[in-house]
């Protein structure tokens, strides 16, 4: 059977499939109109986030077709593979998309909603949708989704036995394990490569296992090292092995070894025998806190917990993630990429879907932490903020246009470096084509500094003047929340040395050119000025 090759996606053509017969088995109408959110769901993820690409109101199959990469699109093409995605509509309107789950020379059938029967799934011809829908089959796209969020809450209907895997044997050089070979396999399947099935972790598994972390995952820096379970801490691989491993087929355990996994020397190969069949738990991990308040209640700010940032409210949203979710987070206080899936994962938990952004939003704070066990804190952290002359200043660097214009990345950018969407600008921009005021230049600005001022107030500790914080808040837009807040410079101004300030700020002028760092006159300027605001307060020149 020719199978259609996908492209990072958290679900293989089988699995797809499988769901896709799972929700026509459950005969659901809650498909109704949403064909795309369907296709998307149907490889593993939570929603399609397609953009609106004809600026029409709507994002649907149409701005999904017109975005597609143009190597993925087979236009034209009545043999699509099984798994492929079959397009259909008329000239400047798309109408549906379907998952093809036969395909045998002119015998061709897809499984999607049907909407004449209520949104309800049935197996249907092209021709057929043609016919019903008068609808014209423009061709079929191999299955990605660049901008979707991993991870179908509704998962894959139960079909047999489930395969067993040791997440502490998932680990580099691990070697004669049969959970290693079922991530091998499983890579095989999901990112289409061709790992020898050796049962070894070796260096290719490892570059595999990065791939999956970064294209699919999303994960980051660290986070995207092609590393799993990590015996030196014992820890790390949960949110990996959550994606990667889907419960309805997979039985990933996260206790002891079993001797069986491993079939070298004296068989164990160094595991601890197995407690209570693999499936020990790890201290504060497991079921949810009991509805009772808690003796001292811990503060947590909705404010600090911010992707990037580092504090104790964050490390209090990994325990609590850990105790409800056995999210199995290690506890650093860092909202890393791990942070942010787990945080998604508890969004899709409670049922929203649609806001699983890995950020948690005023309601889902209240819920996630209950008045009864936390006191709860909604405000920023510090009144000091960005003065008008610190806005002036950081006006006089990133430079003003009133106008539209696709800045050096070739995105769209108006006002003060405000980024409106990425691509380059459309003729119709929502009224922005018109331009806008200095002053609403200066409103977007505000907004988009606060995460910035924010990240000066909730981490500096020791007290500034209004031109040192100012200087800061501009140097953190230029370079971002995530390097100021684990700089040098910070930590020497945390332990009592601001005098280091101006020599640290000097230090961030270099940009990347062919791979090397070379100074930059434009940073260099920027630098100084920043450093001379800092020690003398003068904002001028």
């Amino acid at each position: 059977m020719n199978k259609a090759q996908t492209h990072e996606t958290p679900w293989s053509v089988d699995d797809a499939i499988a769901f896709l017969r799972g929700e026509k088995d459950r005969g659901t109408t809650e498909w109704k109109q949403l064909c795309l959110r369907l296709a998307a769901r149907a490889y593993g993820y939570a929603s399609s986030n397609v953009v609106d690409s004809n600026s029409d109101g709507d994002n649907d199959v149409a701005d999904f077709w017109n975005t597609a990469k143009k190597e993925f699109k087979h236009p034209g093409d009545r043999n699509p593979p099984v798994g492929g995605l079959a397009i259909f509509g008329n000239p400047g309107r798309f109408g549906h998309i379907a998952t093809v789950v036969r395909s045998d020379g002119s015998d061709v059938m897809v499984l999607a909603n049907d909407d004449l029967d209520g949104g309800r799934l049935h197996p249907q011809s092209l021709t057929r949708i043609e016919d019903d829908l008068n609808l014209q089959y423009l061709g079929w796209f191999e299955p990605h989704f660049p901008r979707a969020t991993p991870g179908n809450p509704r998962g894959l209907p139960i079909d047999g036995e489930r395969t067993t895997v040791f997440l502490r044997a998932l680990f580099v050089d691990s070697t004669g394990s049969d959970s290693v070979r079922v991530l091998q396999a499983r890579l095989n399947e999901v990112l289409g490569t061709e790992l020898e099935v050796t049962g070894t972790y070796d260096p290719a598994t490892k570059r595999a296992v990065g791939r999956f972390q970064s294209r699919v995952a999303r994960f980051t820096g660290a986070g995207a090292d092609g590393r799993m379970w990590d015996p030196s801490t014992q820890s790390g691989g949960e949110m990996t092995a959550g994606l990667l491993f889907p419960g309805k087929r997979f039985d990933v355990r996260r206790g002891a070894v079993a001797d069986a996994d491993h079939r070298v020397g004296g068989g164990t190969d160094g595991h601890e025998k197995p407690d209570n069949n693999g499936l020990t738990k790890r201290p504060g991990t497991g079921t949810p806190d009991p509805d009772e308040p808690a003796k001292q209640r811990p503060r947590v700010h909705l404010a600090q917990l911010v992707p990037g940032r580092k504090n104790q409210s964050v490390s209090r949203l990994q325990v609590r993630l850990n105790r409800v979710i056995d999210a199995g987070l290690a506890v650093t206080g860092r909202y890393d990429d791990p942070t942010a899936a787990a945080v998604r994962t508890w969004q899709i938990s409670i049922g929203d879907v649609d806001a699983a952004d890995g950020v948690l939003g005023p309601k889902q704070f209240a819920v996630l932490f209950p008045h009864r066990q936390f006191t709860r804190s909604g405000g920023p952290p510090a009144a000091q903020t960005l003065s008008p002359r610190g806005e002036d200043f950081i006006i006089e660097f990133e430079g003003f246009s009133s106008k539209l214009y696709n800045d050096q990345a070739g995105h769209c950018t108006i006002g003060v470096g405000h980024l409106v969407h990425l691509g380059h600008c459309r003729p119709t921009e929502g009224g922005l084509e018109a331009g806008i005021t200095r002053a609403k230049a200066v409103a977007l600005m505000r907004e988009d500094a606060r995460s910035t001022i924010d990240s000066v107030a909730s981490n500096v500790k020791v007290p500034l003047t209004q031109e040192q914080f100012d200087a800061l808040v501009s140097f953190t837009f230029n370079v971002g929340a995530g390097n100021f807040e684990t700089s040098t410079l910070l930590d020497k101004l945390n332990h009592g040395h601001p005098e280091a300030v101006p020599a640290q700020l000097k230090r961030w002028n270099k940009v990347t050119i062919n791979g090397q760092k070379v100074p930059s006159k434009g940073l260099t300027r920027r630098r100084g000025r920043e450093a001379k605001l800092f020690s003398t307060g003068v904002y001028a020149a």
